[in-house]
């Protein structure tokens, strides 16, 4: 053990730590209540920062589908958690919460996370209600995140949020040429909202830079017309390098095909018989119609098909 090098990075810390203090803290009484104070307000501003002024022509969630007739859409937010939200922190939430009290500095930087992750939230996910139904879609333009998605996901998929049938990642379905995966948890909050049933969380990529998410406690049917309503090809255009073969570009589906991905929408839903508490509240939610497409841009969905060239990451059964 480097005996050396662990006491001058104490020292080091110590130093920066009282420089800090200095330029900081007020005078008199209360300086170190002044001072942590004011730790809070640089750390929740420092975190939300960058989040709350992006340019709104950056937010990929800009593509994802208005409210069918029927529904209604908002931005989703996560409120006041007090809590690390984003799910690749899960793991270390717990291992802080474990080693550390709930001192004014932890504090402090818990709720400036939440804070930036609320504002994510919001700018990357479209929240759509029905009664008894709800369904969330989330876009963004992350770098490299469908490239770090592929990679791992054959070389070590459990470390991913994908869940896993026989130590392979379960397949949701294909739509416009991109590949959805059945999901552990939300990337925010997988709460369930109805009552009597599980939520079903999925995810997909574009290329290397888009990340598609889904939270869904709604019909079949309405899942899949959302999916399908999704404005593929300008998430695809947001890219430095647009991916091949998806939106417009991908095969026309056939009407077998949908019947196949709704199936499975309600097999991981646990619709039907095995899920007799979300009967009613089904009946009551209004089925989406996929939105008609744009005359250029023809809206395409398929359960199989595609190119393992396309961007998307293609099983090995493929």
């Amino acid at each position: 053990m480097n005996y050396f090098g662990i006491g001058f990075a104490a020292i080091a810390a110590l130093t920066v730590g009282a420089l800090d203090y200095a330029a900081h803290a007020p005078k008199g009484e209360g300086a170190t209540s002044g001072y942590l104070d004011s730790i809070e307000s640089r750390i929740g501003s420092l975190l939300a920062k960058g989040l709350e002024d992006a340019p709104p022509e950056a937010l990929a969630s800009a593509h994802l589908p208005p409210a069918p007739e029927g529904w209604e859409s908002r931005a989703f937010t996560l409120g006041k958690t007090g809590k690390l939200a984003h799910d690749d922190m899960e793991e270390i939430e717990e291992e802080l919460l474990t080693s550390f009290d709930e001192s004014p500095l932890f504090s402090a930087l818990n709720e400036g996370v939440a804070t930036s992750e609320n504002a994510r939230a919001a700018r990357e996910v479209i929240e759509y209600i029905s009664p008894g139904a709800r369904i969330r879609l989330g876009a963004a333009h992350a770098e490299r995140s469908g490239k770090v998605f592929r990679e791992k996901l054959m070389r070590d998929p459990k470390s991913m949020n994908v869940k896993l049938s026989f130590g392979a990642p379960e397949v949701f379905g294909m739509v416009q040429g991109v590949m959805f995966y059945v999901s552990n948890r939300d990337e925010f909050d997988s709460t369930p909202v109805v009552p009597g049933s599980k939520p079903l969380f999925l995810r997909g990529y574009i290329g290397d830079d888009i990340r598609i998410t889904v939270y869904a406690q709604a019909p079949a049917e309405a899942l899949v017309g959302l999916l399908d309503a999704i404005d593929y090809d300008a998430l695809n255009a947001m890219q430095k390098r647009p991916a091949a073969g998806v939106g417009s570009t991908f095969p026309d589906m056939t009407g077998g095909q949908k019947r196949l991905l709704v199936a499975r929408a309600q097999q991981l839903l646990g619709q039907g018989e095995a899920a007799p508490a979300m009967a009613e509240d089904e009946a009551r939610a209004v089925p989406i119609t996929p939105t008609a497409p744009k005359a250029d841009v023809p809206k395409r969905l398929s359960l199989s098909g595609g190119s393992c060239s396309t961007g998307t990451f293609c099983s090995a059964a493929q």
